[in-house]
């Protein structure tokens, strides 16, 4: 019985840090996947389970909204999309983290992904070494802040007096 109380007391202890811990999401379904006992304060262990693969679907489909947003650019510019390396999945990560990071994203999901297509979108207007520096996910987010810089201050990026009254792009 002591057994089952200090493993629910991790448990819990876990599943507190969990908050943006990807890491921690995963040991801590390991081990509901592996530990027989009553479940985490009086939640059973296959409903925890199913809450900790919903957070982790969603993640996963964040992820692939913007892999899916990124092979789109290779699309529109005729360039042939390239298998994801783990390195390339490591980036896309830090670029979703650093978009997530934004004020202008405030944390929101759908906010990021829109500043993602828009970087994307206005990619052309970098110039030639940076744009080179697109096509492979590591370089992207290597120059990443480098890029959104540029993008930022380029006269041709931002909206004239007019678009911006209107309230366009605020």
């Amino acid at each position: 019985m002591k057994v089952k109380k200090t493993v629910n007391l991790v448990i819990a202890n876990v599943v507190n840090e969990l908050q943006g811990n990807d890491k921690a999401a995963e040991v801590l379904l390991a081990v509901l996947r592996s530990v027989h006992t009553d479940g985490i304060n009086g939640i059973p262990f296959s409903q925890a389970i199913e809450a900790l693969e919903a957070i982790e679907e969603e993640k996963v489909s964040l992820y692939a909204d913007f892999i899916t947003a990124y092979a789109a650019y290779f699309h529109q510019n005729k360039v042939p999309f390239k298998r994801i390396t783990p390195q390339d999945g490591k980036a896309m990560k830090e670029i979703i983290k650093t978009l997530m990071a934004l004020d202008v994203c405030e944390g929101d999901e759908v906010k990021a992904l829109q500043a993602w297509q828009l970087v994307l979108s206005n990619a052309d207007k970098l110039n030639a070494f940076l744009k080179s520096q697109t096509l492979k996910l590591a370089n992207f987010n290597k120059y990443f802040v480098e890029i959104l810089t540029k993008l930022r201050n380029d006269s041709k990026f931002r909206p004239n007096e007019k678009e911006a009254k209107l309230g366009k792009y605020a």
